[in-house]
């Protein structure tokens, strides 16, 4: 199993967040982090376009050629993104039911 975490340099070029694998066959992303993520699949990430990540737990699910090409991203805020290959991961979130002090 490989995971891992990339942190992406607020309003920065797009960035590699995981390079090309001609053997993966599965990846999921996900974001760890209030930052909107727009992303790039064997090519840059461009604002605006494309795929966004908008919020925290939000993820992409990739299967067959496009999960070995390499994944760039880009983000106005210094965005986290973990990452997991191999095996297939699903997630849900649960309902708050109750909120921290402000």
């Amino acid at each position: 199993m490989a995971s891992g975490t990339k942190t992406l340099t607020g309003g920065g070029a797009s960035a590699a967040i995981v390079a090309a694998d001609a053997h993966r066959d599965y990846i999921v992303i996900q974001a760890q982090s209030d930052h909107d993520t727009y992303l790039g699949f064997g090519e840059a990430a461009v604002s605006e376009q494309g795929l966004c990540l908008l919020e925290p737990g939000a993820n992409v699910e990739v299967r067959g050629p496009k999960a070995r090409l390499a994944i760039y991203g880009k983000s106005a805020g210094n965005a986290v993104l973990g990452y997991e290959t191999c095996e297939g991961v699903s997630y849900r979130s649960g309902q708050r039911t109750t909120y921290p002090a402000s």
